[in-house]
């Protein structure tokens, strides 16, 4: 496919399960069950080549964002009653992670490549930013 027809994908993420739309016409192009994430809600982003997805039960997902195809599943090292909403962000070969003032680094292979706590910032939402970018929670 080509990035024009790529980029033509709307996300939807609804109840451990993600699907891709065709922004266009509305018919479902590919879904994926996203084994672990729970029902709960569901932190997506995309760079049009990847989609990165981070589930209530802190499972961090990256799938192929043209067919959906599962490329690796990884826990985060999030509490698990982590407060907070996931913030997600994918920035060249890297996936942050973060929730609770935790923070998660991953390549896009899956490796993890570093993580940072932040102690005493645990019982607020994560902003991650740099420059030109700012992500924000899901949802806000």
């Amino acid at each position: 496919m080509y990035r024009a027809q790529l980029e033509r994908l709307l996300l939807v993420g609804v109840g451990g399960h993600l699907a891709a739309l065709d922004r266009e016409s509305g018919r479902e192009v590919w879904r994926q069950r996203l084994e672990g994430a729970g029902a709960e809600e569901l932190a997506l982003t995309t760079d049009g080549f990847h989609v990165a997805a981070f589930g209530a039960r802190n499972v961090l997902f990256c799938l192929d964002y043209a067919t959906g195809e599962l490329r690796w599943r990884r826990m985060t090292s999030h509490a698990p009653n982590a407060l907070g909403r996931p913030t997600l962000a994918i920035d060249g070969d890297r996936v942050y992670a973060a929730r609770a003032g935790l923070v998660d680094c991953f390549a896009l292979d899956g490796r993890c490549l570093w993580t940072q706590a932040l102690p005493g910032l645990d019982a607020a939402a994560v902003v991650l930013a740099w420059p030109h970018r700012t992500v924000t929670p899901a949802g806000r």
